[in-house]
């Protein structure tokens, strides 16, 4: 027996292995909603936006004991190419023994945002409970609720198990714009590599991202040319995201404000492209007494209007690296000396700090190792610290 079809669409097969040798697989066929209830309009998964980041919660379960399931999946829905409900059907599942007896299976589609505990910043698709119809099998009763649900019975012996999936809140997964970028960061924290920054730090930065552009012959980043990430986790490790409606020609930078006075917001840049529907890239804390200390070590008295790049050569483990000459596609590169009171030429100290007045926005800097090569996009922005980590063997992201 299966759950009425009111749809042609199939979006996904799944196969689950019965405890008894002689009985077919429960095979679940997920479709479309096209007529009474929760209508999506259309029997073609394809015509069902999903333009944001969503989360998929299989629950298959025994009937009389609905609290313990025997299969509960909460798992990201890697967007498809035109960000629809097709997307669901990529997902692939572990098979698992299941008992031989009538099964109920539970399917809901969430907005990432509304299954996120931002405490833990993991997903928990059980935080929102849900009930299904007993007549259509659509979820009700919930908010907020799924953007799509349904629900259907196994019973042993049956081919397949249609699990109809209605648009119980499509909106929902469509209030993000549909040229969103879904963006997801945290922070490392310059001093302490390649450790991040922790929650009493985070409670005190700001977090943004954007693109510089050339203005006039200076590259600038301004607030309307940027966009603002909220806090996603708390704790332990602080962590920023959501979905920004803003086109990246080509590349984008995490911005890191710090609370007090005179602090200087950092960049932390890495290419990208317009179709690109995610952005994973950590911003990077540059205390303000770390900031002063290079400055007077480049007999600086005062920030420089036109911006700063400043580098670090680290290895895989996050230890700075000397010896190692800094190429820049562009402009000039200096080192700091082992005491971080002047500098030097030709190679980094053992603090593997190195700066650059001139390199613009956009210059790649690169380090050598016999074969290793490390390399970061970075350059001069107006009013802003620009940050090259070079790293060796692992990128930090």
């Amino acid at each position: 027996m299966t759950s009425p079809s009111v749809a042609a669409c199939t979006l996904a097969t799944l196969l689950f292995t019965m405890s008894a040798c002689d009985t077919p697989p429960l095979k679940i066929v997920y479709r479309v909603a096209d007529g009474p209830g929760q209508d999506c309009g259309t029997a073609d998964c394809a015509e069902v936006d999903m333009a944001c980041a969503s989360v998929l919660h299989l629950r298959i379960l025994s009937p009389s004991d609905p609290n313990v399931p025997h299969i509960s999946i909460c798992v990201d829905v890697a967007p498809n190419a035109n960000r629809d409900l097709c997307a669901i059907g990529r997902i692939d599942l572990e098979q698992q023994e299941l008992p031989r007896e009538i099964l109920e299976v539970q399917v809901t589609v969430w907005p990432r945002d509304a299954v996120l505990d931002p405490e833990t910043g993991l997903l928990d698709c059980s935080r929102i409970p849900v009930e299904f119809d007993a007549t259509m099998g659509f979820p009700v009763n919930t908010s907020p609720g799924p953007a799509f649900g349904g629900r259907a019975f196994y019973y042993p012996g049956d081919t397949e198990t249609v699990v109809t999936l209605g648009c119980t809140d499509r909106q929902s997964i469509n209030a993000c714009s549909a040229n969103d970028v879904e963006v997801t960061t945290t922070v490392l924290d310059f001093e302490n590599l390649p450790l991040l920054v922790s929650e009493q730090v985070g409670d005190e930065l700001s977090l943004a991202i954007g693109e510089p552009e050339l203005v006039n012959e200076d590259y600038v980043l301004n607030s309307a040319d940027s966009a603002v990430l909220e806090r996603t986790v708390i704790r332990p490790v602080p962590a920023w995201g959501g979905g920004v409606d803003l086109e990246f020609v080509r590349s984008a930078c995490i911005q890191v404000t710090e609370d007090g006075a005179q602090t200087t917001t950092t960049l932390r840049c890495k290419d990208t492209t317009p179709e690109s529907p995610t952005f994973d890239h950590a911003g990077l804390r540059l205390p303000k007494p770390t900031l002063d200390q290079i400055l007077a070590a480049m007999a600086l008295a005062a920030f420089p209007e036109e911006g700063l790049t400043i580098g670090i050569v680290v290895d895989e483990a996050g230890n700075p690296v000397g010896g190692q000459s800094v190429t820049p596609t562009a402009g000039t590169v200096q080192y700091l000396n082992a005491a971080r009171t002047g500098l030097v030429a030709n190679m980094t100290s053992t603090n593997g700090i190195f700066v650059s007045r001139d390199a613009p926005y956009g210059t790649i800097f690169s380090a050598f190792m016999g074969v290793e090569n490390a390399a970061a996009k970075a350059g001069r922005v107006k009013g802003k610290v620009t940050i090259a980590l070079l790293q060796f063997g692992q990128v930090v992201e």
